[in-house]
């Protein structure tokens, strides 16, 4: 099956608007296999973020971790492969894009990427610099809210936003490697890793906050 520009837009954006399944119920939404890869990525993220915080795993395991983890924010993907193949199993699966997940996959993405990051650094995984993808990940956490309460509904994702989760994976995943291997110059080149994908996510995620204020001012209140 071909991949439309459509289906592109949907991957890089994790954006299905335009087909979710209507008239489905918050209790058989949740019940989907995408939705389930959303709930291991939040849940996973608390659970990683609070052995790091205790100081418990390695940092090769604490990056194992993470990339699976990570993995799950492909459901995306995973919806448009099987949209014209197994039909029955697509169905009784539930590989379909819902509100649910719309909704709750870019808080998946936030809770993860705050857990890991907030627990890296008190554990003392991640050096002091990655608080400032903190920050902006709080900061637009506070802007989507004030979005939402502005016009009624959550903002849409952008490529910003998604690029942005890339971008902090690849700094906790850099910085975690680097403490991984003994080999001190493959150690310094995935810690500078680390520090190129920092940078960028701190612009990224000053720009995804941004475009949710601008989303949020864009319409009056309740609209």
């Amino acid at each position: 099956m071909p991949i439309t520009k459509i289906m592109k837009r949907q991957i890089l954006t994790g954006s299905f608007e335009h087909q979710e399944v209507k008239g489905r119920s918050l209790k058989e939404s949740i019940k989907y296999l995408p939705n389930w890869l959303t709930y291991s990525r939040a849940v996973g993220g608390i659970a990683l973020g609070s052995a790091m915080a205790a100081e418990y795993p390695s940092a090769g395991i604490a990056a194992l971790s993470a990339v699976g983890l990570a993995m799950t924010d492909g459901e995306g993907t995973f919806i448009n492969f099987f949209k014209n193949k197994a039909p029955k199993l697509r169905q009784k699966l539930g590989i379909l894009p819902t509100e649910f997940g719309r909704v709750y996959d870019p808080v998946a993405d936030k809770v993860f990427g705050i857990s890991v990051l907030a627990g890296g650094l008190y554990g003392g995984y991640l050096p002091s610099v990655t608080g400032a993808i903190v920050a902006t990940e709080l900061a637009t956490t506070a802007a989507t809210l004030y979005a939402n309460h502005k016009t009624g509904d959550v903002p849409n994702v952008s490529r910003v936003g998604k690029a942005g989760f890339i971008t902090r994976f690849l700094a906790i995943g850099g910085y975690l490697t680097a403490g991984a291997v003994g080999n001190e110059t493959t150690s310094s080149v995935f810690e500078n890793i680390g520090h190129v994908s920092t940078a960028m996510a701190v612009v990224l995620g000053t720009v995804s906050c941004y475009n949710v204020m601008k989303q949020a001012r864009s319409q009056p209140e309740g609209v």
